[in-house]
């Protein structure tokens, strides 16, 4: 019998432990079970509001915009299509003196090569902002996120449309009809004290590959040559993007303070610029940016140019007249 009770007690305490699969979430228990172990976060600090919940804690409108769309808390999907369910999953963090819902969150769990899920955070922009996801065509493997904000004291809808590629989730445009012969990415903030160092990033369209560092006055020029498969994830990226489509001009909804995007794009002769307010004009420029910063962390350098303010001195420092010491 003690047996028994033992071998009991091990089974559900190796039970609890085990990781879960997306295919296994029939409950909204294991759906926060699953969150906790994917994320790290503490079970009991995971919420998963309903409509209903939202309205009675006074924090959204009795008559609602997304009354008018059918929303779900999860939905699940084979985005990358390697024959596992994904999960994507609107839920809730945190709770202010247990009367508000704080720090809301939209996260696609997606399967991978190891038997594991990589996480993607695409509500990283949009925490105090209430989103919710709509489910899409199974076929074409979309999802649409509603996102809510408010125009003037009234509440408005604002809809994304996001399907895998590559690794991540970019609104679905148009296919591109117009190439690039060079994408200039750099960034600007609205600090005094971070203006003083700062990057710009060139992508060719021969796959060469410009990083200009400036710090304090002093330039420094490194250069690459991507790998041909780098070089065609990265343009596939930028034609799926489809930047001579988008607008001229993002600003994020009720956010201050937050730095700016830039995208400047040539080709034949045209430029087009993106001036990109709070970073994440939408999803697929914020995967651009992951894209180029990543880059910029695992490639091999060659310094080419160096125009330092030590090196203007010496280069303009007169030459000592005759007679002088």
């Amino acid at each position: 019998m003690k047996k028994a009770l033992f071998l009991l007690i091990w089974f559900f305490a190796n039970q609890s432990k085990a990781q879960l699969k997306v295919e296994e979430l029939t409950n909204d228990s294991l759906v926060k079970v699953f969150i906790s172990q994917q994320t790290g976060h503490d079970v009991k600090k995971i919420y998963l509001p309903s409509m209903f919940d939202l309205k009675e804690k006074k924090q959204i409108p009795n008559k609602s915009k997304f009354d008018s769309v059918k929303t779900e808390t999860r939905i699940t999907e084979d985005f990358n299509n390697d024959g596992r369910l994904d999960l994507v999953v609107s839920y809730v963090e945190s709770m202010i003196m247990n009367k508000y819902y704080f720090d809301f969150k939209i996260v696609v769990f997606v399967s991978n090569s190891t038997g594991g899920y990589d996480v993607k955070d695409i509500w990283q922009r949009y925490e105090h902002l209430l989103g919710r996801i709509i489910k899409g065509d199974s076929e074409s493997r979309y999802f649409v996120i509603a996102r809510q904000s408010t125009d003037f004291g009234k509440e408005v809808l604002r809809f994304d449309t996001l399907y895998y590629y590559q690794g991540e989730f970019i609104n679905m445009v148009p296919i591109c009809n117009k190439s690039f012969e060079s994408v200039q990415y750099y960034t600007t903030s609205n600090w005094i004290a971070a203006s003083s160092r700062y990057s710009y990033f060139t992508v060719f369209g021969n796959g060469t590959f410009r990083r200009e560092d400036f710090d304090m006055g002093n330039k420094r020029i490194y250069q690459c040559q991507l790998k041909k498969e780098v070089f065609d994830s990265l343009s596939n990226l930028i034609c799926a993007v489809n930047l001579w489509e988008l607008n001229d001009r993002y600003e994020i909804e009720n956010v201050h303070d937050a730095g700016t995007s830039h995208l400047v794009i040539n080709y034949k002769g045209a430029v087009k610029k993106i001036d990109d307010y709070g970073h994440w004009g939408n999803f697929g420029l914020g995967a651009l940016y992951v894209m180029i910063r990543r880059l910029s962390k695992d490639l091999d350098w060659i310094l080419v140019e160096e125009n330092t303010k030590k090196n203007e001195k010496q280069i303009n420092k007169p030459k000592k007249m005759p007679g002088e010491n």
